[in-house]
């Protein structure tokens, strides 16, 4: 017999007693017995049927949430003996598929990775991490395509439709929580509610909630007590409204090249040399144009849980278009020694206050960063900052990339260790910088005029796999009514 710390489903059968054992005899009359039982008490048939179906379930579910468990520890051959023994019991359990989709993804395996999502969305088809885990897998198989549909499915059942404005109201009791943000977040929703009306994006009938965020802003800033952070209450007129996708401009995909021309071998052997460039005029005017737009319009603005002056959007979150696609395909291309080897893995944008230090230090889970600017530069008002300081000198191999990469005591006393003078790259608008992932980087002074389309925008396209065994992905709560009970 083998033995195990698990329940073994495939032990071996044990020997047979002797034919004429009175143990073996007797326990076959008392088999008897309560097979005569139960075929006579149908109750106790449906007791015990109840009792294996608990245990059945309890032990898929057992599996499932220790192999989590293991994941998150980065023990990933563990996981999968544990979700793999959930799998067994149960083929189609949602929460153990979606898990194994996770750890495949991890691993690079994306056939394994994408049947498994596409079999979470038979079972449940509005799984959001599902959609964003397949938009992930088709955007290492450069299937930008169907990546931007993925990505697009997982926004709508989060955030709502804008094509059915009105049609579902946000659902804080489903999500758990009511939101909390910074004070650029309900600044920023009021310049950019007025900007939509004056553009005739929006319906009237959303003057309502502008003017009610006009007149608590005026409230707070007459407050000099007033925290950082603003919570809405239940009683609040702008939970109606709030994390919705309200208005959303996706750019096409251009017919001529949307990268314009440049001395890209040039441009090439730099970056090898120095670990990271910078040039300008890196979209044409079309393209830029439609990107400025996409960003003023587009109402995907949800992250304002930071403390420092800026607001995240993100490629799962609804930061996506088949224009930025196009971008990363066509840098690909210019620059094949340099990224072929790496597909795109990431997208972001931040959008920062007129003042302030803007990102903090840190590094990123990839291999090559892009990031460009497309504020004009008129906005811009020290023309020798608002851009990027970047450390010249890598960390350690052995740096413990996912505790510290965001622990600015951390990255300050390695510096310190290990002195050296940043690379300052001033702001300029329609600039792009290239530089490995690993460098620590951070946003210089900023000092831009205030109002709506004169806010600092960066996008970060990010390049090759994230330096993780695994990486954690928090649950993600849909926020609209109309898809509730999920």
């Amino acid at each position: 017999m083998r033995t195990s710390t698990l329940i073994d489903f495939q032990s071996e059968t044990p020997t047979l007693a002797p034919k004429h054992s009175w143990p073996l005899t007797l326990g076959w009359v008392g088999t008897g017995a309560a097979l005569f039982i139960l075929w006579t008490h149908s109750e106790i048939w449906l007791l015990a049927g109840a009792l294996l179906y608990l245990a059945w379930k309890g032990f898929v579910n057992g599996y499932t949430q220790k192999g989590k468990a293991y994941a998150y520890a980065a023990q990933i051959q563990t996981a999968l003996k544990y979700l793999s023994l959930a799998h067994k019991l149960n083929p189609w359990y949602s929460p153990c598929l979606l898990a194994l989709a996770h750890l495949y993804a991890d691993q690079g395996n994306w056939p394994k990775a994408k049947d498994h999502y596409q079999r979470v969305l038979q079972q449940v088809s509005n799984q959001i991490e599902a959609w964003n885990g397949l938009g992930f897998c088709y955007l290492a198989e450069e299937k930008y395509q169907e990546a931007g549909h993925a990505f697009q499915k997982a926004y709508q059942i989060r955030r709502g439709d804008p094509k059915q404005q009105g049609a579902a109201e946000i659902d804080w009791e489903q999500s758990q929580s009511l939101p909390r943000f910074n004070r650029l977040k309900l600044n920023h929703e009021e310049e950019q509610l007025h900007y939509l009306l004056e553009q005739q994006h929006l319906p009237e009938s959303f003057t309502t909630q502008w003017l009610h965020l006009r007149n608590w802003l005026t409230k707070l800033e007459a407050d000099p007590t007033a925290p950082v952070f603003v919570q809405l209450t239940p009683e609040d007129p702008l939970l109606k409204n709030w994390g919705h996708n309200l208005h959303l401009y996706l750019p096409p995909r251009q017919s001529s090249p949307c990268l314009k021309v440049q001395n890209w071998q040039s441009l090439s052997q730099n970056f090898q040399a120095n670990q990271q460039i910078w040039w300008d005029d890196f979209l044409s005017p079309a393209s830029l144009a439609e990107l400025q737009r996409f960003c003023w319009e587009s109402t995907f603005w949800h992250d304002g849980s930071r403390q420092a002056g800026y607001l995240a959007s993100t490629v799962d979150d609804g930061f996506q278009c088949p224009l930025l696609f196009q971008i990363a395909d066509e840098l690909r291309h210019r620059f094949p020694e340099l990224l072929k080897a790496y597909p795109l893995v990431y997208l972001w944008a931040f959008k920062c206050d007129s003042r302030g230090q803007g990102v903090a230090l840190h590094n990123d889970s990839a291999s090559i960063n892009l990031n460009f600017w497309i504020t004009p530069d008129s906005a811009n008002l020290n023309p020798e900052t608002g851009g990027l300081l970047i450390y010249p000198q890598e960390p350690p191999q052995e740096w413990d990339f996912e505790t510290l990469r965001m622990d600015q005591a951390g990255i300050e006393t390695w510096l310190k260790a290990h002195p050296q003078e940043p690379v300052r790259i001033p702001y300029r608008c329609n600039r792009a910088v290239l530089f490995k992932s690993r460098l620590f980087h951070t946003s210089d002074e900023i000092q831009f005029q205030s109002g709506y389309l004169n806010r600092r925008i960066n996008i970060t396209l990010l390049f090759g796999q994230k330096g993780l065994g695994y990486y954690p992905r928090p649950k993600v709560i849909p926020v609209c009514s109309s898809i509730s009970g999920i």
